[in-house]
């Protein structure tokens, strides 16, 4: 009964804007799977991380009456920034360093690498032998086995992509908050707020990474909305520390920027060393709501 009263209430505002947030985290979540073809795994986590801090805790730091230490948080905003110019930037050069590896490769493997069009011939490799990380072979390896094509295409298409992600995700935070807090007053007097999010599990044949990874990471963002609502939104976004761990599976698993250049391993440090600072910045500015 209490349920069914609850479900009642005039609080359509809110659901709404509950809805909104859960639209733009599809969509973000959509166009990282692009991005992480285009952009590798490591880059496309900052960057969208960075980004989703810039403009979604500039949002939540207004809507939340500005309980965080302004000067500290916005300090932590601008290395999240340089953390996304350090990530084009390592796009950027790992682009050019694989290009320069494919340039190498005989005519068997691919052609026309100048120009980056090129056709991929059904054997990566001229024996068994599985291609280390790293190697030209990988990249042909690697472009053969994923449904994203990757290879003719211009670096600016991955990090429009990761871009975009980063703006879907950081409205995802300032909706919530609005629905929870409803500080725009779109609720009628005496309607309670939404305090509470139920999820629920369809399609389960053959879905078992995908139900264990929506539940690592609505556990995570269930984490972050108990911050948000103890420490302000602005301060809780530094859950985005996450890109941190991605980057290190990407090098582990994936094999992410094996025999690059040392420009690019000097930017990715860099990307990330700034990366770290700001997350540590953010979490000092955290502030209690009233």
């Amino acid at each position: 009964m209490i349920l069914l009263e609850f479900l009642m209430q005039d609080n359509w505002p809110s659901v709404l804007f509950a809805m909104a947030g859960g639209v733009v985290l599809s969509l973000g979540n959509l166009s990282s799977q692009y991005a992480w073809a285009f952009a590798g795994l490591s880059v496309t986590e900052v960057v969208t991380a960075s980004l989703t801090v810039v403009m979604g805790t500039t949002m939540n730091y207004f809507l939340d009456d500005k309980i965080n230490k302004a000067e500290i948080l916005f300090t932590g905003v601008g290395c999240f920034l340089a953390a996304v110019c350090l990530g084009s930037a390592v796009h950027a050069s790992n682009a050019a360093d694989n290009k320069e590896k494919l340039k190498n490769l005989p005519s068997g493997y691919i052609f026309g690498a100048e120009a980056m069009d090129v056709s991929i011939s059904k054997e990566t490799i001229t024996n068994n032998e599985k291609a280390k990380a790293g190697t030209a072979g990988f990249l042909i390896e690697l472009e053969n086995r994923r449904a994203i094509k990757v290879f003719g295409k211009s670096t600016l298409i991955g990090l429009a992509i990761t871009f975009f992600a980063g703006v879907s995700f950081s409205l995802f935070s300032p909706a919530f908050n609005l629905a929870t807090n409803d500080q725009w007053q779109t609720l009628k007097e005496g309607v309670p707020h939404l305090s509470s999010l139920k999820a629920y599990l369809r399609d389960w044949n053959g879905r078992g990474w995908a139900f264990l990874a929506g539940f690592l990471c609505g556990f995570g963002n269930g984490l972050q909305f108990m911050g948000g609502q103890a420490a302000g939104y602005a301060a809780a976004d530094a859950v985005q520390a996450l890109p941190l761990v991605s980057t290190f599976w990407a090098i582990l698993l994936f094999g992410e920027y094996r025999k690059s250049s040392r420009r690019t391993y000097i930017l990715l440090v860099s990307m990330l060393f700034m990366f770290i600072v700001a997350v540590g910045v953010l979490m000092a500015s955290s502030g209690h709501r009233k």
